[in-house]
């Protein structure tokens, strides 16, 4: 085991042991933090989830929308329901801790509201492979609409929770070698 230097133990930047725990944030802090970065993704899904609301929104009053047939309409009703829910979902974050506001239950609200996002993520994932599907059943053959869809929602959802799962892996993985290695030195 290496002992180290004043510098070296402060993080290198020659700060004391009193300026490096001033810096390190409270339990509150690193709460409030956590919220304001669920309340940035919130915003980032919850815009593409509107944008997909109002285009299915507008949709039965463009010219083309009578020439549909009773199972595009019935495709297109469920897609709306669907997008309206999820629009929802992305609200109740919001109203939860509108709930516990004042209450010093922060690490909850944060807690739930990661929670929910993951299932946004999810269903807006789908939502988008849902669109495609039913874009799809109205410009093409519904064969190849749902082999279509497929390939959409398997690349979308891999891309949106394969990933990041497989990134979160190796960063752990990583961290576990780098943890090794100073161990032994």
């Amino acid at each position: 085991m290496r002992i180290l230097g004043e510098q070296e133990a402060n993080g290198g930047h020659g700060r004391s042991k009193e300026d490096h725990a001033a810096t390190v944030p409270s339990a509150t802090e690193q709460m409030h933090r956590k919220w304001n970065e669920l309340l940035q993704e919130m915003r980032v899904m919850q815009t593409g989830a509107q944008i997909v609301t109002a285009f299915l929104v507008i949709l039965p009053f463009q010219a083309r929308f009578g020439e549909l047939n009773h199972y595009q309409v019935t495709s297109y009703v469920v897609l709306l329901v669907f997008s309206a829910l999820i629009s929802a979902l992305m609200l109740m974050p919001v109203a939860i801790h509108r709930s516990f506001f004042g209450q010093d239950l922060k690490e909850a609200t944060v807690r739930k509201g990661h929670i929910l996002v993951r299932w946004a993520l999810a269903l807006i994932a789908l939502m988008f492979a849902a669109c495609v599907v039913f874009i799809t059943i109205v410009v093409l053959h519904d064969t190849v609409a749902w082999i279509v869809g497929s390939i959409s929602a398997l690349t979308i959802l891999v891309m949106v929770i394969g990933v990041p799962l497989v990134l979160r892996r190796r960063e752990v993985e990583s961290e576990d070698a780098s943890t090794d290695r100073s161990q032994q030195e």
